[in-house]
């Protein structure tokens, strides 16, 4: 971001606009999200394999075959990703969200202190917080350990953000049960990963922000003058995305539609 800012420094004749693409993504990436944890619940995956191969393997995979119905759900930020994956989960669902805003820690904080006041989870859902040194390996060993017990870790932010090593170990000792990953630290990753060939994982190749139409709805976004991403100075405080002062107040979320 400072990179871009120094574009208009020093002052242009016609200065450089800066914009953004809003909520332009939310939608779609919220509907990959859902989409990659139900798969895994479901375990489509498997009998995708299954399928070419005409195994029968309904008996083997019943038992694993799980809900996201009343399960608790971190995501990891409050923006408008964050944000889009509630309605549908709620709609779908009666699962208990928890948000949880990312703030880079202190030089002098202690992540063990922290742990004990997460709550249980069983799928862990990511919102990307920017790429920082501090926000890289943010879901460390330590935090992913605190999570449930066979619980499910979606990445649909930063690759970065995540822990990939930690996160491998946990699945394979059993402490988390899967992940499903649309991006991760390398893009494309590379070939001798274990997360390719790991029973466990779900790789989606970051296509979570993709959607039809994608290339006119961001040309119109981006440079339509009505638009919060070219008109930022017109945002009133009560469209704006509630800020994390104001997330405590939406959680533990109902599980009642909307």
């Amino acid at each position: 971001m400072n990179a871009y800012l120094a574009l208009n420094a020093p002052p242009r004749t016609t200065p450089v606009q800066l914009t953004d693409t809003g909520r332009l993504y939310d939608r779609a990436v919220a509907e990959a999200a859902l989409a990659g944890i139900l798969a895994y619940y479901r375990q489509l995956p498997r009998l995708l394999v299954a399928q070419p191969a005409a195994r029968w393997i309904k008996p083997a995979v019943e038992p694993a075959i799980r809900a996201l119905d009343g399960q608790r759900v971190l995501i990891l930020g409050a923006g408008a990703i964050a944000h889009g994956i509630r309605a549908p989960a709620r709609r779908l669902q009666r699962a208990r969200l928890f948000f949880l805003p990312h703030r880079p820690p202190r030089l002098d904080h202690d992540p063990h202190r922290t742990q004990h006041r997460t709550p249980p989870l069983r799928s862990a859902h990511q919102h990307p917080p920017p790429h920082t040194p501090a926000t890289i390996g943010f879901l460390n060993h330590a935090r992913l350990a605190r999570l449930k017990r066979d619980a499910v870790v979606c990445n649909v932010g930063r690759g970065s953000t995540l822990d990939e090593t930690a996160l491998l170990a946990l699945l394979d000792s059993g402490h988390l049960g899967g992940a499903v990953l649309d991006v991760t630290a390398i893009e494309p990753l590379p070939t001798d990963s274990p997360l390719w060939r790991h029973p466990k994982v779900l790789l989606t190749q970051h296509t979570g922000g993709r959607f039809p139409g994608e290339t006119e709805s961001q040309a119109s976004t981006s440079f339509s003058p009505t638009s919060p991403a070219s008109n930022a100075a017109s945002r009133s405080p009560t469209s704006s995305t509630p800020t994390a002062a104001t997330e405590p107040q939406t959680m533990p979320a109902t599980s009642a539609p909307p």
